[in-house]
């Protein structure tokens, strides 16, 4: 009975993990509609992905050690109600502050299930698939983003109705509500003065302060070029592909996330050392692919180094993720989950937050090139920062 009860929770909190992010997806296609509809510039684009990983920061800052005082389910619930807000505010965009402030309760609902759902997902990790939880947690926002975005290309093909996405992305987040409100508790002794977790408290411990360098800029160079993409991805198509629907348009973006997954799921198992390393070579080659596929106009090309870029992300993130991860504690993982994704979505958030300032004065392919200048930087960092020994010492 105890082995069924954790499965649900397993099961509960990975489908809660995906669907808070399938919501944050939702609106990824309709970012150049937005843009035409309320006569915005290029660089609100940007400072939308900004407000996304500017609660996402936040809410890893401030809210995630909740979770050790309320449980982890009112924690959630949350995280749930956050996302449900971003739904309602997306579901009626009448100006540029509605749309910013929709993506900053996404990103609030984003940040949190970061740490307080992943942290659900390691409690309830059946004995017989270790690792399995470390292969969720970097997969399931790149199944829930892709699955947000090409779910709303597919229904913009039939209906012009773009509030009903968020009705339905609502419905889901509900649904996902009552699984985990059916699983059993894993915080048996709460703390108290849950207030006083308000306060910031990453936890950094000896092994973390080790493989933090490395893992820093595997995290930064990587999802930076995922949040441009949330930007710019629909554009890209639109202005530099030819591509004409809402659909295709989405899959711009859904080739570079989708593959995470895949990434995700390859690197159990592997020698982290290496696969960090190799998985960082491997994504500046296909970033750089990409500027070359998009000055060729190919979509073809555009969306292979994709996939090869989405992989490389994937490898690259959860290796980075499992070697900081293994070894913490109950006590600690949310503090521990909570430092990774700060680090992740703060080094996003800079480079797209300079971008949302220039865009005006660059082509969308020299807003590429950049990034890729900027994930070669961060391969060349990955290579003086990691060793060996920090991942593999007694």
């Amino acid at each position: 009975m105890k082995a069924k009860k954790q499965l649900l929770g397993f099961t509960a909190a990975s489908l809660t993990l995906g669907a808070v992010f399938m919501a944050g997806g939702a609106p990824i296609p309709f970012y150049h509609t937005y843009a035409e509809t309320l006569g915005l510039d290029k660089g609100v684009l940007s400072l939308a992905t900004v407000a996304y990983f500017a609660g996402t920061v936040i809410a890893l800052l401030f809210l995630p050690r909740l979770t050790n005082y309320w449980g982890r389910k009112r924690a959630i619930y949350l995280t749930l109600a956050f996302g449900l807000a971003g739904c309602f505010l997306f579901g009626n965009v009448t100006g540029e502050w509605r749309m910013l402030a929709a993506r900053f309760m996404q990103g609030l609902s984003c940040g949190l299930a970061s740490s307080t759902v992943a942290a659900f997902i390691i409690d309830n990790e059946p004995r017989r698939y270790k690792g399995l939880a470390a292969v969720i947690i970097g997969s399931a926002p790149n199944i829930g983003l892709p699955l947000g975005a090409m779910g709303s290309g597919v229904f913009n093909m039939f209906s012009d109705a773009i509030g009903m996405v968020f009705v339905i992305v609502a419905v889901l987040l509900v649904g996902c509500g009552a699984l985990v409100f059916a699983s059993t508790e894993t915080i048996t002794k709460k703390q108290s003065g849950a207030w006083r977790s308000l306060v910031p408290q990453l936890k950094i411990t000896p092994r973390v302060k080790k493989l933090l360098p490395a893992a820093a800029c595997a995290f930064a160079g990587t999802w930076a070029v995922g949040g441009f993409y949330q930007s710019y991805s629909a554009a890209i198509g639109i202005q530099e592909l030819g591509v004409q629907s809402t659909f295709v348009a989405s899959l711009t973006f859904v080739s570079f996330i989708a593959p995470v997954a895949l990434g995700a799921a390859l690197s159990r198992g592997r020698d982290k050392f290496l696969l960090q390393r190799f998985s960082m070579l491997a994504f500046f080659i296909a970033v750089a692919g990409v500027v070359y596929a998009i000055y060729s106009h190919s979509l073809s090309l555009f969306l292979a180094f994709n996939v090869m870029a989405g992989i490389a992300d994937g490898a690259a993130f959860t290796v980075s993720m499992a070697g900081i991860v293994e070894g913490t504690s109950l006590q600690e993982r949310a503090g521990v989950l909570s430092l990774i994704y700060v680090v992740a979505y703060g080094g996003a958030a800079l480079p797209n937050l300079l971008v949302s300032r220039i865009a005006q004065y660059f082509s969308l392919l020299e807003l590429t090139a950049g990034y890729a200048v900027f994930t070669g930087v961060m391969f060349i960092l990955v290579l003086l920062t990691a060793k060996r020994s920090y991942y593999y010492e007694a």
